[in-house]
C-alpha cells in the first residue's frame, strides 16, 4: 500500500480547523452535509453519546457539500452550518468540540467539475482529506473509517462493538452495520415507502447471500466501515452521484472479507430527498407516485446459485478448461453475451492454476455489479419468467418489516 502515491492522484481539501493534523492511526466518522441544518445537530449529538463508550479515539469529520442544482436556500444552510461551525457557537455541533472531535472540509465553493457535485466526492473528499491530515505513518493495525449520513442516528454502542469486531476479525477489509429506518414522517405513505424500501433492501442482501456470492451485505452510505489500509487499496470512495457505497464496498469486498457488525444498530431516516437519484428518497417518491416497490425475481438467483455450487464443486482442471459444462443455460446464454469465455481464458492464464484461486478468480468476475446485470438480463429478455415481483404483505407492513428486521439479526452474523 502507498499512501503518497494514492494521494498524489487524489483531490486534497484542507481540513479546518486551519492546520488540522491528526495523530496516526485516527479513527475517522465522515458524514456528508447538504442543506442538513435540521438534522445535523441531532445526529451529532447521537455520535457524541456513542463517543463515550470508543475504548480507542476517534475523529468525526462534516463534508460540507452542494450539487450544481443547488437551490438558494440550501446554499445559505450550508453558509450558516460553516459560519456557525468556524464560530464555534455551538449551534450544530451536538455537544462535539470543534477542533477537538469535530472538524470539516467546506467544499461549497470550491472549483469542482460539475460531475464530481455528488455524494461519493463528499465521502472521497473526507475520507483522503483525513489520510492527508494524518501524520502519514501507519503501524500494522490500520485505522478504521467509518461512513455516516447527516440525518443518521447510532447506538450508543457503535464505536464499541465495531473496534471490538474488528479486533476479532483482522483479516475483514470492512463490513456493513445493521440498520432499521427511522419513520417519522406525518405523512403515512411517506413511511410506507420507507419500509418497502428497506424490506427490498433486505430481500435482495438475502437472496444474494444464498447463492453462496461474497457479496451478499447491503448496501447504504450510511451503515459501513473498512480499514484505511483497505481503503486506499480499494481505490478509495466512488465518486457516483448515488451507489457510491456499492461500488466501492464492491471492490472493497475484492481485498478482503466485508462481513457484518452484529451487536449494534444504525438508523438511518426514512424520508424523501431528490440529492440522488436511486435509493431510500427516490423510493419512497415511487410509492407515493402510485408505483409499488417490486422485488428481484427469487428463479434469477436459484440459476446463480446453481452455478456457484456447481464451480465450487468442480476441480481445479474443469475450471480451467471445461467451465461451459458447469453453466446453467440461462448463465451461460447470458455469459456469451458479455464474451466471457475469452475473458476466462485470459484470468485463467494469470492466476495460479489452484482450485481456490481460480474461485478466487470467478466472484472477482462475477461481482454485486455482475449479479444485477445478469437480474437484469432476465427480466428485460424474458419478462414471463423472470420480472420482479410486487410485494405480497397480508396485515400490516410495520408488524412484516419488524419480524424481516428479527430474523435478519440470525442470517447476518
Amino acid at each position: 500500500m502507498n499512501i503518497a502515491k494514492y494521494l498524489k492522484r487524489s483531490d486534497i481539501y484542507p481540513m479546518e480547523p486551519a492546520g488540522t493534523v491528526l495523530p496516526a492511526n485516527t479513527h475517522a466518522v465522515v458524514i456528508p452535509v447538504y442543506d442538513e441544518n435540521d438534522h445535523i445537530a441531532v445526529t451529532l449529538a447521537s455520535v457524541k453519546a456513542a463517543l463515550q463508550y470508543t475504548p480507542e479515539p476517534v475523529k468525526i469529520l462534516l463534508v460540507i457539500n452542494e450539487p450544481v442544482n443547488a437551490a438558494a436556500d440550501a446554499q445559505a444552510n450550508d453558509r450558516e452550518l460553516l459560519k456557525s461551525l468556524r464560530q464555534n457557537d455551538g449551534k450544530y455541533d451536538g455537544g462535539l468540540a470543534v477542533g477537538s472531535e469535530l472538524f470539516f472540509i467546506d467544499l461549497t465553493d470550491k472549483d469542482i467539475a460539475k460531475k464530481f457535485r455528488t455524494v461519493g466526492n463528499a465521502r472521497k473528499a473526507g475520507f483522503d482529506g483525513v489520510i492527508a491530515a494524518n501524520d502519514g505513518q501507519m503501524t500494522e493495525i490500520s485505522p478504521l473509517f467509518f461512513s455516516l449520513d447527516a440525518d443518521t442516528l447510532i447506538a450508543a454502542d457503535y464505536f464499541e462493538k465495531a473496534v471490538s469486531w474488528a479486533k476479532a476479525n483482522p483479516a475483514a477489509a470492512g463490513a456493513v452495520f445493521h440498520f432499521e429506518h427511522r419513520f417519522e414522517s406525518p405523512d403515512p405513505a411517506v413511511n410506507l415507502g420507507a419500509m418497502q424500501y428497506e424490506i427490498y433492501l433486505r430481500d435482495y442482501a438475502w437472496k444474494v447471500r444464498e447463492t453462496k456470492s461474497p457479496y451478499a451485505f447491503w448496501t447504504i452510505g450510511s451503515a459501513f466501515m473498512c480499514r484505511m489500509a483497505d481503503y486506499v487499496k480499494a481505490g478509495g470512495m466512488r465518486r457516483n452521484a448515488a451507489g457510491e457505497d456499492f461500488y466501492f464496498l464492491q471492490a472493497l469486498s475484492k481485498i478482503g472479507m466485508v462481513g457484518v457488525v452484529p451487536d449494534t444498530t444504525v438508523y438511518p431516516s426514512g424520508r424523501i430527498s431528490a440529492r440522488v437519484p436511486f435509493g431510500t428518497g427516490p423510493a419512497i417518491q415511487q410509492v407515493l407516485d402510485g408505483k409499488a416497490v417490486k422485488l428481484y425475481n427469487q428463479k434469477c438467483f436459484d440459476i446463480l446459485k446453481e452455478f456457484f455450487a456447481r464451480t465450487s464443486a468442480a476441480d481445479a482442471v474443469t475450471l480451467q478448461k471445461n467451465i461451459q459444462e458447469l453453466m446453467p443455460q440461462y448463465v451461460e446464454e447470458y455469459l456469451i453475451t458479455q464474451d466471457f469465455l475469452n475473458i476466462w481464458a485470459k484470468i485463467v492464464q494469470n492466476t495460479p492454476q489452484k482450485k481456490a484461486s481460480l474461485l478466487k478468480a470467478l466472484h472477482t468476475y462475477c461481482d454485486g455489479f455482475f449479479i444485477l446485470k445478469f437480474c437484469h438480463y432476465l427480466e428485460e429478455k424474458y419478462p414471463p419468467l423472470f420480472s420482479r415481483q410486487e410485494l405480497n404483505i397480508s396485515g400490516s407492513t410495520a408488524e412484516y418489516l419488524k419480524n424481516v428486521r428479527s430474523l435478519d439479526r440470525q442470517r447476518f452474523k
